[in-house]
């Protein structure tokens, strides 16, 4: 009987002191821009006033045959990386600012995007549909199921993956999906925007997996490189 009420103390006591950052959430775009935060001591998801600590959340829409404007933030900090799946988002920021990007990913290092189900992403003008400018290693992976798929295309000049106007990519991975990205004007479908006078250029890009298809924008874009 000791060993059994001991056993339920300890157990008790181990539920109580879990850390907040293990809970995993889903959040709904259509509620307002969502911004993820990874650091060495942690990962938060940020929605209007809310802040929640959440080491995997899952963003997805009530509705996602209709698009939306509300973007995606993800900002991982140095030796940290950032965990986001994608379960299902259709978002059009083309009606936004310029250099608007639906998903941007900042920070000094490393993003990793899960890909749940269909998911959809345009950007504004010189931005690109998913913005890599983190400085680590972007990896795009579908692991789970359902199987997974993401539709990425910039704006004019911005990358569908990659660089917006006159920038760079680099360290960008694919490891699994169905992944369709279509440049702007003068961009790369994975890799940099158009240069214009500048220039940039798109090193370390690893496809291993999935299936991909990278259309570069009219005048001049690459499928996959240089824009």
């Amino acid at each position: 009987m000791k060993r059994r009420l001991f056993a339920l103390a300890l157990a008790l006591l181990l539920a109580i002191s879990l850390p907040v950052s293990a809970l995993a959430a889903t959040w709904y775009l259509e509620d307002g821009d969502i911004t993820i935060r990874a650091t060495e001591s942690g990962q938060t998801v940020s929605q209007g006033n809310t802040t929640e600590a959440d080491v995997a959340p899952v963003i997805k829409q009530r509705e996602s045959s209709t698009s939306t404007d509300r973007v995606i933030k993800v900002i991982a900090e140095e030796d940290a990386t950032a965990n986001v799946t994608l379960g299902g988002v259709n978002i059009d920021a083309s009606s936004r600012g310029n250099n608007t990007a639906g998903i941007c990913t900042t920070g000094d290092g490393n993003v990793t995007i899960e890909l749940d189900g269909n998911n959809s992403v345009k950007s504004a003008v010189y931005a690109a549909g998913l913005q890599k400018e983190n400085g680590g290693n972007l990896t795009i992976k579908d692991g789970n199921t359902p199987a997974g798929r993401l539709e990425a295309t910039g704006g004019i000049a911005g990358a569908g993956i990659g660089g917006g106007a006159k920038e760079s990519a680099s360290n960008i991975t694919i490891t699994g999906g169905e992944i369709i990205a279509t440049g702007g004007n003068g961009s790369a479908g994975i890799g940099c925007g158009s240069s214009g006078d500048s220039p940039n250029s798109a090193s370390d890009i690893h496809i291993s997996g999935g299936k991909v298809t990278a259309t570069g924008g009219d005048f001049g874009g690459a499928g996959i490189g240089g824009g």
